[in-house]
């Protein structure tokens, strides 16, 4: 890099993601790459991607799935031994994210000092990049800050969920307050994925720090569209398989109690049994440690062992072909900081019946059915009237593409720019 970035990106959440096969993006790094282009195509040669935690795996990660970033990264990409020590520690779990038994841990614990602080200080251009930066945008808490004793801050919030639960007395949430609040006091920004996020940051703070607290909205990736292509939709329920007279509804995994899955199993359940007896529920992921945590939450009269399937690992081109096949989405989260599920099965054209809770009825505003989702009735009503009615499906479907149209990349770059040159005139 021939010139020095003084505007500054923190890319660590990526790290993570350099782990999961190609073409397989997590969420966190569809927001940090999305985030990041508008910001590199505004601030050209001015702008620059660090990364304070796994640098050399956040540098591979970038190389392989947005090469058109690569050139901005400030550390050096991994020499020819530290790709072997990489290798050799292998953090990748086949499942997804980072593997999590004794000798991974082990391994990690050695290979983090070195990614984390030797390659910086080995790096005197790194160094004097972080060290003369004006700006500096990484999550919160992150010890990258410490780099940059000269930057303006603006933290990404995308969500206080954990917090927000916790009881005021609480000690977690006493220091969570009080660290967000000396931020704020020593002039941080906080861009918040949603206006529900800033909204509760607001609440946990105090109003005074409000104008350091705004929403910049997240994106739709340009991949998720409908797609037509029967020789592809069907190639996805022979994966499935399915049987040509099944039809199946799509439900992204996660944590079981907070993403409500025993409530979509029980839906489902209850369709098959009343009308729909050759309805499918496909869980959009790896099924990871839910198989054995189903047979313990879900009720033992409910087979859900008979029609529960899991995709496994998904590409980016892969995920609109099994939206596009699918009924509809059924989403019953009960906390989000924002909602890229519901918007992504949008974009594809597929209808969604979504929770009404927390940031998700303004990321599907009035195109899809809101529900309370604890009531299973009244979610059961809904998604009988999108399965006997191919009117109302159409309709949904129209309505959805219309919606997730308004969610651009570009829209919230120029959210997050306002908010960078509010950051540096201040």
């Amino acid at each position: 890099m021939d010139s020095h970035p003084s505007l500054l990106f923190d890319l660590s959440t990526l790290s993570g993601c350099y782990y999961a096969p190609p073409k397989v993006n997590y969420g966190i790094g569809r927001v940090a790459a999305g985030l990041a282009g508008p910001l590199a195509d505004n601030y050209g040669a001015d702008f620059g991607l660090s990364s304070g935690n796994y640098s050399a795996e956040s540098s591979l990660y970038l190389a392989r799935e947005h090469p058109h970033l690569a050139s901005h990264c400030i550390e050096p990409p991994p020499t020819f031994l530290e790709k072997k020590a990489m290798d050799f520690v292998d953090l990748g779990d086949p499942q997804g994210g980072i593997r999590q038994d004794l000798w991974s841990k082990i391994k990690r614990a050695a290979w983090h000092p070195y990614d984390h602080r030797v390659r910086w200080k080995l790096s005197k251009s790194t160094r004097e990049i972080y060290e003369g930066a004006k700006l500096l945008h990484s999550e919160f808490g992150l010890p990258v800050t410490r780099r940059c004793p000269l930057a303006k801050k603006i933290f990404t919030i995308h969500d206080i969920i954990g917090i927000r639960m916790l009881a005021e007395t609480d000690k977690k949430f006493v220091s969570a307050r009080i660290q967000f609040q000396e931020a704020l006091s020593e002039g941080a920004y906080f861009a918040c994925d949603s206006e529900y996020t800033a909204g509760d940051v607001t609440e946990l703070v105090g109003a005074s720090f409000g104008p350091q607290i705004t929403s910049m909205s997240l994106g739709l990736d340009a991949v998720f569209k409908p797609t037509k292509n029967p020789k592809a939709l069907e190639g996805w329920r022979v994966k499935l398989g399915l049987k040509p007279s099944e039809r199946y509804v799509i439900a992204h995994t996660g944590e079981i109690v907070r993403k409500n899955l025993v409530s979509i199993i029980k839906v489902v359940d209850f369709l098959r049994k009343q009308s729909h007896p050759d309805l499918k529920l496909v869980f959009a992921a790896a099924p990871k440690n839910l198989r054995e945590e189903f047979t313990h939450t879900v009720p033992a009269h409910i087979k859900w062992q008979e029609f529960v399937h899991f995709t496994g690992y998904i590409t980016d081109e892969e995920f609109p072909i099994l939206y596009s096949g699918a009924e509809f989405l059924l989403f019953l989260s009960l906390a989000e900081g924002f909602g890229l599920p519901p918007l992504e099965a949008m974009g594809c054209g597929l209808p969604v019946i979504c929770s009404n809770m927390t940031s998700l009825p303004e990321v599907v505003g009035d195109a899809c059915p809101l529900v309370d989702p604890n009531d299973i009735d009244g979610i059961c009503q809904q998604a009988s009237a999108i399965l006997d009615s191919p009117s109302l499906r159409a309709d949904l479907a129209a309505r959805a593409l219309t919606r997730a149209s308004l969610f651009t990349w570009e829209k919230t770059g120029s959210n997050l720019i306002s908010i960078w040159d509010r950051a540096l005139k201040s």
